[in-house]
């Protein structure tokens, strides 16, 4: 028997309107869910959102036109019994969760460039910095997620 893993989401638009997807993934390392669980949330966005195109998981079909939120929610992951195997291959649960890693680990890094973060200290020793002087320097630009992913 095929081990088969059932990844859930949903996309919330701003009205608060839900639409449901699933994509399923063979699990031939017989990782558990909450193994699974718990590595799909560590590489979330707020251990919730991912951006779906990015992960390898197609929007939906309404939503490649419209200008609303990009962000897919994750939901649950459930193990299908089956006692059938698939009619197509699937992709290994385990490579879904290594571009998961990737992707985020990416994004955090786009994100922290795009902000434009430095943080520049002069005492080693005493790393808070001093209430005045040019001991802790820092500079920040906000922009909206919208524009640069």
């Amino acid at each position: 028997m095929c081990e088969v893993i059932r990844f859930n989401y949903l996309h919330r638009d701003s009205g608060n309107w839900k639409k449901f997807g699933s994509k399923q993934f063979s699990n031939p390392e017989k990782l558990s869910l909450e193994e699974i669980d718990q590595k799909i949330r560590q590489n979330l966005i707020d251990q919730e959102y991912f951006y779906p195109d990015q992960v390898g998981i197609k929007k939906f079909r309404f939503h490649r036109y419209l200008d609303d939120y990009s962000w897919y929610e994750f939901e649950s992951v459930e193990i299908l019994d089956s006692a059938d195997p698939p009619k197509k291959k699937l992709e290994p649960i385990s490579s879904f969760l290594s571009r998961l890693k990737k992707k985020i680990n990416n994004l955090i890094r786009s994100s922290a460039s795009k902000l434009n973060f430095s943080f520049h200290q002069q005492n080693p020793i005493n790393p808070l910095p001093r209430r005045f002087g040019n001991s802790f320097r820092h500079s920040v630009t906000m922009v909206r997620p919208s524009d640069h992913f």
